[in-house]
């Protein structure tokens, strides 16, 4: 069987301590990391992290913002483990502001490689790139790796052809797939089944690989969240034969 997981994402939206993953028993577990978090959980599953993103910005055009971000990150490290950096945002329009902003998120990214295990994740709405395709050229020109989020791609493309045309030039660059469902030109981390992913198409993209695939859904009900994690694994699992 090949590596099925979840993030704590949503463990933690709900107020609840990632202790619980014991109970959910997954194969992987993927830890957002917090402000000043010092500590992951031991468990008998395979363990990475999630740099925080809410706020950090690796294309900060502010230094002190910059270093922070980079401080952030780096402190992760220390865990030997790999890391999920989400690609930088730009905050303004304004005339050269945003070919800075991505300069500078380059020229972190590249620091960052050489220091630590990163994955770089394609985002929404705020991409530099135009779509799916770009991004993977510019982490190719640097030699990134990359943690690929099918919704977020959905958001921003409103479907995965990109996706699943770049298969054999890109496929090395990934290491790691998330998942959730979504609606049209929105991230959701809805449950898998409940909006547009086209789950058959993606299991077929997949048969190819053998990284891990981390669920990111967020149980939007009220109810036992054990159960729904239980039940995502399932669906994913079956995704991923």
């Amino acid at each position: 069987m090949k590596t099925v997981g979840i993030s704590t994402i949503g463990i933690l939206l709900h107020g609840k301590s990632t202790s619980i993953v014991k109970k959910i028993a997954p194969k992987a577990v993927e830890f957002v990391m917090e402000f000043n978090e010092k500590n992951i959980m031991e468990g008998n599953f395979e363990k990475s992290l999630h740099a925080p993103h809410h706020y950090l910005n690796t294309a900060a055009v502010r230094d002190s913002a910059l270093k922070f971000a980079e401080e952030e990150i780096t402190k992760l490290f220390r865990f030997r483990l790999s890391v999920v950096v989400h690609e930088g945002r730009s905050i303004t329009n304004f005339d050269g502001w945003k070919e800075k902003a991505f300069n500078r998120m380059e020229k972190l990214f590249l620091k960052l490689n050489e220091t630590g295990h990163i994955l770089v994740e394609n985002v929404t709405p705020s991409s530099f790139f135009k779509d799916i395709n770009e991004f993977f050229t510019f982490s190719d020109r640097n030699d990134l790796n990359v943690c690929l989020d099918f919704s977020h791609v959905m958001a921003n493309e409103g479907n995965l052809k990109n996706v699943f045309s770049m298969k054999d030039k890109f496929k090395e660059r990934i290491k790691k797939f998330h998942i959730s469902d979504t609606v049209y030109g929105k991230d959701r981390h809805l449950s898998l089944g409940t909006g547009i992913m086209p789950l058959k198409e993606i299991k077929a993209f997949l048969k190819e690989f053998d990284v891990p695939l981390i669920n990111e859904a967020v149980m939007r009900e009220s109810g036992d969240i054990v159960q729904f994690y239980k039940e995502e694994i399932k669906k994913t699992e079956a995704l991923y034969e």
